[in-house]
């Protein structure tokens, strides 16, 4: 209060409790007439919505139908305050995009699979054959059986 009033301190206690009184009846007028006005906003926005839904113009055709997802889209927090035509806009968009992607026909091309045979086993040098005939004479016998030995040119 001595913000209110810089002079407080030299009040007495009948002035000071009148004064409590109208700063708490300043406040509850003041919560009121915000509620009113909240009131009176949400009742135009109402208003605005059925005139706008009753006859939509062209551009906004695709709207019939989803009135009722529409309303509670332009009664979000986020979007009070904005134009019905940039709403329905904003609407729209986000419907064509929950719209399901038609599948693709094909993703990827279908291939060969590659060769169907046996993979050949990749050859060893001269030299690894050589110091294998020496070490394991039955794994050098099936080496040279499948060809897995390079030749010398």
């Amino acid at each position: 209060m001595r913000q209110v009033y810089p002079e407080w301190d030299t009040f007495t206690d009948i002035t000071k409790q009148a004064f409590i009184r109208i700063e708490a009846q300043n406040m509850r007028q003041a919560r009121m007439e915000a509620q009113q006005q909240d009131i009176s906003a949400r009742q135009q926005l109402e208003d605005k919505l059925e005139e706008f839904l009753d006859s939509p113009p062209e551009a906004f055709k695709k709207i019939i139908g989803k009135e009722a997802e529409f309303k509670r889209f332009a009664k979000k927090k986020n979007n009070i305050g904005l134009s019905l035509e940039t709403l329905a806009k904003a609407f729209l968009f986000d419907a064509e995009e929950e719209t399901p992607a038609q599948p693709m026909k094909e993703a990827l091309p279908t291939g060969s699979g590659g060769p169907r045979g046996p993979l050949k086993p990749k050859k060893i040098s001269t030299e690894e054959a050589r110091h294998i005939r020496e070490t394991d004479y039955q794994h050098w016998l099936e080496l040279v059986k499948s060809d897995a030995i390079e030749e010398i040119e």
